[in-house]
């Protein structure tokens, strides 16, 4: 298993929190609607400028709100 960037459960409460629509979201961020869904499902990880835009947009503070990582399994085993 690879390592992984994904959303942190931080980041997706205060998306939930907003009452705002993921279009919404997206626009505000400065990403497409597509780019934010395709992040939001797991499908794409979170770049550079997806965090950037989430934490213009006020929905985080820093990176580690917006994104976490996962290490790969080969990570784990000779950590």
């Amino acid at each position: 298993m690879a390592e992984k960037i994904e959303l942190t459960q931080q980041f997706r409460y205060m998306v939930e929190k907003t009452g705002m629509t993921h279009s919404a979201i997206a626009n505000g961020m400065g990403v497409t609607r597509q780019f934010f869904s395709a992040v939001w499902n797991g499908k794409e990880e979170p770049t550079t400028r997806f965090a950037v835009g989430a934490i213009n947009a006020g929905l985080a503070r820093s990176f580690d709100e917006v994104i976490t990582y996962k290490p790969g399994e080969a990570e784990k085993l000779s950590a």
